[in-house]
Parts: C-alpha cells; sequence; structure tokens
C-alpha cells in the first residue's frame, strides 16, 4: 500500500442482523515531530464496491503535507499563477494572506466598511469590521484570489484577510498564508501527518466516521463540537480536573491556556517554581509568555498525563472594546472578542491521527503506532 492509500476509499457496512463488526481498520505509522508537532488521522482497508447499504468518501483532493520550522501542517498552492505554501490553520476564522505576498501577487486590497471606504462591491453590503489576530493586531483589509488551486483541482475564487503584519519569508518555503475554518468547514477533512498527506473530502451523509469502524475504542476518541460563528470547533475537555473549553488549532503548535483562566481557575503564581517564562510573544517585547506542566489532561475518555501547557496573556480583548470589532479567533460582534481559554494545538494533536467531520460535528482520534 502507497502512502496516503487508505485515505482513498472507505466505506462502512451496515450491520447485520447478526450484530456483525464491520471492517477492521488500519492504522499507519507515523514520524514525531517532538514536543512541539507531528500526526494525526485515520485510515481504513478498502472494502468491496458491491457491498450493500454503504457511504461513500471518495477524496475531492488529496496532497502532500510539508512543515514549517516549528512543524506545523502546510501544503503547496497556486494562487493567481503563482506556487506558494499556506499553512493548514482550524483555530484560524478566516483564511490570511501575507500583505508583502497580496502586493506581490498584484491583487487588488479591499477595506471592509462602506462603499465608498471600499473599492469592492463585498464592503459595500458588509458592516464595518476588523479582524483581530492573537497578538491583538487588527486588518480590515482583504483581497480576492480567483483561482486557488491545491493539487490538481481548483477551488475558485477565495477572499483572503490581509494579515496586519508581514510574515518574515525567508525563503519559498515558508508560509505566505494560511488556510482557514472559513475554507475547510464546507468539506470534511482528513490530516495524516505520518503519511504526510492532507485530504478533502465532501461532507459525510453517514451518522458516524467510516475512519472510526474497526479502531480499538479503548485508545480512541469521537469527540463531539460546536461551531460559533467564526468556525471555530469548540469542545469541553478537563485540565487537572477543571472543564474548560477549548479550541482545535492545527495552526498553533503549541497547547495554550488562558493566562487570565491559568491565574483565576488555577491560581497559578507566575513567580512559583513550577512556572517557566517562556519568552516575549512575536514582535511584543512587552508581553511575555509561560509554559507551566500539568498534572492531566482529559478528552472523553483519552487520558494524558503531564502535559506541558503554554499560558499566554490576552491581547485581543484589551483591543477589541467596539462592537464592530472582529476577532481571528472570535469572527463574530455577538461574542465576546476575548483569547479561548483553552488552544489544543500540534503539541498534543501531534501524537494521534485526525479526522474531521464538520457535516457530522465530530472530530476523530487515534493513536499514531509506534515504530
Amino acid at each position: 500500500m502507497e502512502k496516503g492509500d487508505s485515505f482513498l476509499r472507505c466505506r462502512r457496512r451496515r450491520p447485520s442482523n447478526s450484530g456483525s463488526a464491520a471492517a477492521p481498520a488500519h492504522i499507519r505509522s507515523a514520524k514525531h515531530f517532538g514536543a512541539l508537532a507531528a500526526t494525526l488521522i485515520f485510515g481504513c482497508l478498502p472494502v468491496s464496491a458491491a457491498a450493500q447499504g454503504v457511504c461513500e468518501h471518495e477524496p475531492i483532493l488529496t496532497t502532500s503535507i510539508v512543515y514549517d520550522r516549528n512543524g506545523r501542517p502546510m501544503v503547496q498552492a497556486e494562487l493567481a499563477g503563482h506556487e506558494r505554501y499556506l499553512l493548514l490553520d482550524t483555530g484560524g476564522a478566516k483564511s490570511i494572506l501575507d500583505p508583502e505576498t497580496a502586493r506581490e501577487l498584484a491583487l487588488r486590497i479591499g477595506q471592509f466598511g462602506p462603499a465608498s471606504e471600499s473599492p469592492f462591491e463585498r464592503g459595500a453590503s458588509a458592516p464595518r469590521e476588523a479582524y483581530i489576530d492573537v497578538t491583538g493586531r487588527r486588518s480590515s483589509s482583504f483581497v480576492n484570489v480567483e483561482d486557488l488551486q491545491l493539487g490538481e483541482r481548483n477551488f475558485g475564487a477565495i477572499e483572503f484577510i490581509v494579515s496586519p503584519i508581514g510574515q518574515n519569508q525567508d525563503d519559498l518555503s515558508s508560509p505566505v498564508g494560511t488556510l482557514g475554518a472559513d475554507f475547510m468547514i464546507a468539506y470534511d477533512v482528513a490530516f495524516d501527518f505520518g503519511a504526510d498527506v492532507f485530504q478533502i473530502f465532501a461532507q459525510s451523509p453517514c451518522e458516524s466516521s467510516p475512519f472510526s469502524d474497526g479502531i480499538d475504542a479503548g485508545t480512541s476518541i469521537a469527540v463531539p463540537f460546536t461551531t460559533n460563528r467564526s468556525n471555530h470547533m469548540e469542545f469541553p475537555l478537563r485540565l487537572d480536573g477543571q472543564m474548560l473549553m477549548a479550541v482545535l488549532d492545527t495552526g498553533a503548535h503549541d497547547t495554550i491556556l488562558s493566562l487570565p483562566v491559568a491565574q483565576s481557575v488555577f491560581s497559578i503564581d507566575l513567580n512559583g517554581p513550577d512556572v517557566i517564562r517562556a519568552g516575549e510573544i512575536a514582535g511584543l517585547d512587552i508581553a511575555s509568555m509561560y509554559r507551566r506542566r500539568f498534572s492531566s489532561l482529559q478528552i472523553e475518555t483519552l487520558l494524558l498525563l503531564d502535559p506541558m501547557i503554554f499560558l499566554l496573556p490576552d491581547l485581543i480583548a484589551p483591543r477589541a472594546p467596539p462592537q464592530d470589532r472582529i476577532g481571528i479567533l472570535r469572527q463574530d460582534p455577538e461574542e465576546n472578542a476575548v483569547l479561548p481559554d483553552f488552544i489544543l494545538g500540534m503539541s498534543v494533536l501531534g501524537r494521534y491521527r485526525l479526522y474531521i467531520s464538520y457535516g457530522q460535528r465530530k472530530f476523530y482520534l487515534a493513536p499514531v503506532p509506534s515504530g
């Protein structure tokens, strides 16, 4: 079986009257990218096309994953006829593009707001908006890319928010932007970080994931989630026994606890011996981040011991007082523009395979076998 073959066709049989089990699933081994990155996803053995009562899951896209310097997943995309890398970011409400890249590709930059302030029709029908990143920086600019090409498939026009700051583009292998939840939510998606494969599927009509059949229920989980109006996947978990609402974020190389929550819920003393200062947030020498090892992290029946969690100050809320300010992490003006309580990043997700069914509002984790 070639790399990524387990994702090419997955069919789930309806149980027979005798209650016979579905065909066993196959989980492919995967490499580990260290504490801040690695792998996730499901595979399944092909089943005969003659099977009755099946759910077809043929990918509409299969493409290779490459990684940035922090081990975060990227795919090669063609934007306005130029090949660039985009970060796969389930935690980003909107897809974003570097401002220098927008200028390099000669893309017209519009502004959200009244028609008199924007050269694009998009601005005429939209309320004034400002997208805020985790550093508190805002952008109200956007560009339209007429044709987004991933692998052999053209996904047509896509709107990108112009990033409020430029990225350090060391070479053409660095990401120039992201594909966010606004793009992925129309599909089901699969990340195989072990085989370095990303796949997109039409949303499944099945009541459960075809990738869950035959997977050991003792080591794998199906996690229901809700999406807010910012398209973020929100789900409950327990950190040291405390229930928190989390966001799943493949664009975050760390797993993060909001510093206000760390102090109010866990009474964490930043001067304590168990807290380590981890440096400043990129570009902000006045905002420090910290890290601390907790005792346990539990998601459904999955229990992780001694997780290292980063503590991040909330830089969104102080800079987003007006109701027309919309955060990249909080796009809906009716929602509080704050940093999520907890962000499940690649430092945890890297130990598993991940399949996200946006249609069913569930994501599935199965451990990557060693060796």
